[in-house]
């Protein structure tokens, strides 16, 4: 009988800790969500804009075409 408590509170205290764990991890989700976003919110300029443009296109690729197109582009930046 002594034995069946032991291995009683032990998954007690699993659970406990498990349970603890949660409510800790759910807490710092909670502060996580009030916290004001750290990105500025800045309107994207014309760089950027060409630059999802470049990627759109590059993520259409195969994986031999984009090296290619890679090399170009660096080829082309590093000329300036």
């Amino acid at each position: 009988m002594e034995q069946e408590d032991k291995m009683f509170s032990k998954k007690g205290s699993k659970r406990a800790k498990g349970r603890a764990l949660l409510a800790d991890a759910v807490s710092v989700l909670k502060d996580v969500c009030k916290q004001p976003e750290s990105l500025p919110l800045t309107e994207p300029d014309n760089e950027e804009h060409f630059a999802n443009y470049v990627a759109s296109r590059m993520r259409a690729m195969g994986p031999d075409e984009k090296k290619r197109c890679e090399a170009a582009i660096l080829k082309v930046l590093l000329d300036f």
